[in-house]
């Protein structure tokens, strides 16, 4: 096995803040999976985390060379727990297994439990810790991502995270509705290039980038095109290209879910754009949040959606997570990047383009389940709201560059 190559902790502390280019291979590597599609990529969507997890873990007690985890939030409770078992048993069994945290989004899980993945031959990551005294300390720029890639050749990314919160209630959690894709193909493979990235910028380590090389897909010409868009520090305004480039386009019909919709300039022209055309935009948002500043601040602009002609809807049975779009029912995204500044601007995401009727089809599907159990409501209605919430959300919004 090679050594990595490890660089002085100068050296590291300037990578860390994007002052240094990562190696040219790595570079090209990250630019290749942002900007060329693969063939040849099986798909499976997720609205189920219970199933979801299930078939993470399968995944994960399969692997036989290594497992990358790059999470926002692993939480230490029954589904983190089942997780941390199936990690620790492969490294255990001689696999290469690394995981990055987000340490904010992790807040709430004991550093014993990481420690305990440490100490059981695991590679572990803390990134952006909020002590000020640490090394890497930063509040904004979070990793936002939820990416799992087993073996290089199957990989999971949306908006799951760790947790209880996405278990059905049956099995002790939340049920919370969101989205994950399993991929199984080379854009798995584009997956682990992101997450390889992050590692570089945070420990100075470059691993084996030639086991990241292979992209062949000659003679595929079945399965989903798929293109890995990530928002990173050079690249923040991908996700914001994606959905403007996709209501550009829409020839038809435009459906959003989004959790934390706070659209900026852009997004808001390009959705009146849109619209003019006679495309029909129609938007799933959460009736119920777990941020509330975020919340009222998304519902400051209902007034001119609505006037513009947006179908608007609000999910009702319970939180609302995911963030995907699909388009013409020909093409879809599904990702971790939410449509409001901190996504856009500040945090490390990872989302997905995915091109194939059969996949639009399925896509276009959820969305009417979601259609069904969601609120439609109406410019008159929403302007009978008590001028005190409208007052309130007004000036939530003055605070939308930091939400």
């Amino acid at each position: 096995m090679k050594r990595p190559i490890v660089l002085p902790d100068w050296l590291r502390a300037l990578r860390r803040r994007g002052m240094l280019p990562s190696p040219r291979t790595l570079r090209a590597l990250r630019r290749l999976c942002e900007e060329l599609p693969t063939r040849g990529n099986k798909v499976e969507l997720h609205t189920d985390g219970d199933r979801l997890y299930e078939r993470m873990l399968e995944d994960i007690s399969s692997a036989r060379t290594r497992i990358s985890l790059e999470i926002y939030m692993f939480c230490d409770d029954q589904v983190g727990q089942a997780f941390s078992a199936a990690l620790r048993e492969r490294a255990a069994a001689g696999v290469d297994v690394r995981v990055i945290y987000d340490a904010l989004g992790s807040l709430e899980t004991s550093s014993a439990f990481f420690d305990r993945l440490s100490g059981e031959g695991i590679e572990v990551i803390a990134y952006h810790p909020i002590a000020p005294w640490k090394r890497g300390f930063a509040i904004f720029g979070r990793d936002h991502r939820k990416i799992l890639v087993v073996d290089g050749v199957c990989g999971f990314a949306g908006g799951m995270n760790i947790g209880c919160q996405w278990s059905s209630t049956q099995e002790g959690g939340s049920d919370w509705r969101d989205t994950h894709v399993r991929v199984e193909g080379p854009a798995a493979g584009d997956l682990e290039v992101l997450v390889e990235d992050t590692w570089y910028r945070e420990t100075g380590r470059l691993l084996e980038l030639d086991r990241l090389v292979p992209r062949d897909t000659a003679g595929a010409s079945t399965g989903v095109l798929v293109s890995v868009v990530a928002g990173q520090a050079s690249s923040h305004r991908r996700i914001q290209r994606s959905y403007t480039t996709a209501l550009g386009q829409a020839r038809s019909r435009v459906r959003i879910t989004s959790s934390y919709f706070i659209p900026n300039r852009r997004l808001r022209r390009a959705i009146r754009a849109a619209c003019q055309r006679g495309v029909v935009v129609e938007l799933i948002l959460p009736q119920h949040n777990d941020v509330a500043l975020a919340h009222h601040a998304s519902r400051r602009f209902y007034d001119r959606l609505l006037r513009w002609g947006v179908h608007l809807h609000l999910y009702q049975p319970t939180i609302l997570h995911a963030k995907t779009a699909v388009i013409d029912s020909t093409w879809a995204i599904v990702g971790s990047g939410n449509l409001d500044s901190l996504s856009i601007n500040f945090n490390l995401e990872s989302n997905l383009i995915l091109l194939g009727k059969d996949f639009g089809k399925e896509m276009d599907n959820a969305f009417d389940e979601d259609l069904a159990r969601s609120h439609r409501i109406d410019l008159q209605e929403w302007r009978r709201r008590p001028w005190r919430l409208r007052l309130f959300e007004r000036l939530c919004a003055l605070l939308r560059y930091w939400l």
